[in-house]
């Protein structure tokens, strides 16, 4: 999974680190067992294989202060119910904006051949999105609303390589 950084590399690790809490198998998440939190949030780090830095390192350079704001920040959701922080993520691979992930195509898809092996791929051509078809039908067909919307569906479902039921047109 590729993350833009900067955009949501704490929340993901805040959820993750929550999930235990979350599944009522802990009150505490430095409670669970197989958690790395503990690492992150006390000056020794027992486990060798976390690499803590870099998410400690959005919160502050010095480590001991940058412990401290990760544990509010973790623990200020502890009661709380929030969004799950990846579910936008695209072509089940990229987590981040639409800008984050227009950089990836451009550097890294761009120019390349379409490979069926590798199916989710697909995603990062250049297809028009659904929100553009839609808004060009209804400029050329003003009058019948029926006609609109099977032009919609079949033009979306041509055009911008999606299946119909993620097309969804209500």
């Amino acid at each position: 999974l590729l993350v833009d950084a900067d955009e949501y590399a704490q929340e993901l690790s805040r959820y993750i680190h929550l999930n235990p809490v979350r599944a009522k198998m802990v009150e505490k998440p430095e409670e669970y067992k197989w958690s790395s939190y503990g690492s992150y949030i006390y000056s020794n780090n027992p486990y060798k294989w976390v690499y803590r830095d870099f998410i400690l390192d959005l919160f502050s350079k010095k480590h001991s202060q940058a412990r401290k704001q990760y544990r509010e920040f973790v623990e200020a959701m502890l009661d709380k119910e929030y969004e799950f922080p990846i579910k936008n993520i695209f072509a089940s691979t990229i987590l981040g904006n639409r800008q984050f992930i227009n950089q990836v195509r451009t550097k890294y898809i761009e120019g390349r051949e379409y490979d069926r092996n590798l199916p989710d791929a697909r995603p990062f051509s250049n297809k028009p999105d659904i929100e553009q078809i839609i808004a060009k039908v209804k400029q050329v067909i003003t009058e019948d609303s029926a006609l609109i919307k099977r032009v919609q569906i079949y033009l979306c479902h041509r055009y911008s390589g999606q299946k119909l039921k993620d097309i969804g047109l209500s």
